[in-house]
């Protein structure tokens, strides 16, 4: 399949002061190059354009296709709910094993029910006094950009310009479950929920500590308070499991999927709880206009499917290792440059060293990986993510360690002379909840 694609490759979460780079890329199987004289590239999954994008089975397209030409969404009625809707709900409940699925659309509406079945569980079942329900999120998550999702925020550029943002949130630190336990002490009567991501993505692919996941799972049943995993990045195989939660073989109360739900194709995500939680929501109290379609239905089911039978998880677990083992390799010889190598099955990145004399930034790498045919997502100056698709071959693995290599050995110098003629880089400022600089 030849797909020609316009883009743009923005910063870091499209919010650091850089210009966006215009591409033009050709699609040929997993491959992405250059429209202009194709030749194979190996692709890192960004942001702006997903390996759930593009890069997914061509039987995805093909089923799209058929239900378009065939008529299927033309009369959407209950025999169409029957024969799509109800069987994704019973395929995403059984393989996740959990009672009931509520089907949304995006990823941040997914967090938004989540959210509303918190607070709503938190005063029918807790008996949390009424206005007095509290949620809890860590520092440096990125759970979407509508109101609720910036107001938990502590990034200023999310934050600054949309207040009043809502309250009823309090904050604890990324992996610390000293702290989350000091807060639970402090405030367990009115807390509903605990929001974390099993691993965090934007704030740079932040692994917590062995043995906190449990130790949430444990605190979160002893205050009684529901644990809410943020699944839309890390789920689907992600990290080298179905859920990254898995990892420490963990059950929280409400799972919240997205992105790679809907395989790129269309917006589909899905909020997972057992019937206690879920049937706190009554009739007319929640709800969405294509939530839990006929196509975006076909989609999901299709898309778990192909994680399945591909044994995609196992897939990004092996070729997680390899990634991140030739990446330590680099690190060996350019310890000036790189300070830490990190991820989990194919969600990794590489952290620099703080920008000091020579000003290269993580954006700077980026782009001069692009010219090598590697893209790249730059975060907080230093940081760079490599997310590739799930898809990836060890040889085109290798081919992208081999860019990155060729960066840091034979472009750097030329990188460092471009930075100094730019100027000095904007250092991160402290954050307005907390008053700390990430």
């Amino acid at each position: 399949m030849h797909l020609l694609v316009d883009s743009f490759i923005y910063g870091a979460g499209d919010r650091e002061d850089l210009p966006p780079v215009p591409a033009r890329f050709l699609v040929e199987g997993r491959i992405l190059g250059p429209a202009e004289s194709f030749r194979p590239q190996t692709l890192s999954n960004t942001r702006f354009f997903t390996v759930r994008t593009i890069i997914i089975p061509f039987q995805l397209y093909l089923l799209v296709q058929k239900m378009l030409w065939c008529g299927t969404l033309r009369d959407v009625n209950i025999s169409i709910f029957c024969l799509l809707t109800r069987p994704s709900i019973r395929l995403l409940t059984r393989i996740f094993g959990y009672d009931m699925m509520l089907p949304m659309n995006t990823g941040a509406e997914g967090v938004e029910t989540a959210l509303k079945l918190a607070k709503k569980w938190g005063y029918m079942k807790k008996g949390i006094t009424k206005d007095e329900a509290l949620i809890v999120s860590c520092c440096g998550c990125f759970h979407g950009r509508t109101l609720a999702a910036v107001s938990m925020s502590c990034d200023n550029d999310a934050t600054r310009g949309f207040s009043p943002l809502l309250g009823g949130n309090l904050k604890v630190d990324f992996g610390d479950a000293d702290a989350l336990e000091s807060i639970f002490k402090e405030h367990g009567d009115n807390i509903a929920g605990f929001l974390f991501e099993p691993i965090q993505g934007e704030a740079g692919v932040i692994v917590p500590p062995e043995g906190y996941l449990r130790k949430v799972r444990e605190l979160c049943s002893k205050y009684n308070v529901l644990m809410i995993a943020d699944e839309i990045q890390t789920g689907m195989a992600r990290t080298g499991r179905l859920l990254a939660v898995e990892w420490e073989n963990v059950r929280p109360d409400v799972v919240i999927l997205g992105k790679a739900l809907g395989a790129g194709v269309l917006p589909v995500s899905a909020v997972l709880a057992d019937k206690e939680v879920m049937l706190c929501i009554q009739p007319g109290e929640h709800g969405s206009t294509f939530g839990g379609n006929p196509l975006g239905s076909a989609v999901g089911i299709a898309s778990l499917e192909i994680v399945q039978e591909e044994c995609l998880a196992e897939r990004a677990e092996e070729l997680g290792e390899k990634l991140r083992e030739s990446l330590r390799e680099l690190q060996v010889r350019h310890p000036d440059v790189i300070k830490e190598v990190r991820g989990r099955g194919l969600l990794n990145a590489v952290e620099m060293h703080p920008v000091g004399s020579s000003k290269v930034t993580a954006y700077d790498v980026c782009l001069a990986l692009k010219e090598r045919g590697i893209l790249a997502k730059p975060t907080h100056n230093t940081i760079i993510r490599l997310s590739p698709p799930l898809t990836i071959t060890e040889e085109q693995i290798q081919e992208a360690v081999k860019a990155f290599g060729s960066v840091l050995e034979d472009d750097y110098s030329h990188l460092k002379d471009l930075s100094s003629k730019r100027g000095s880089v904007q250092k991160p400022e402290p954050c307005d909840r907390c008053g700390r600089v990430k």
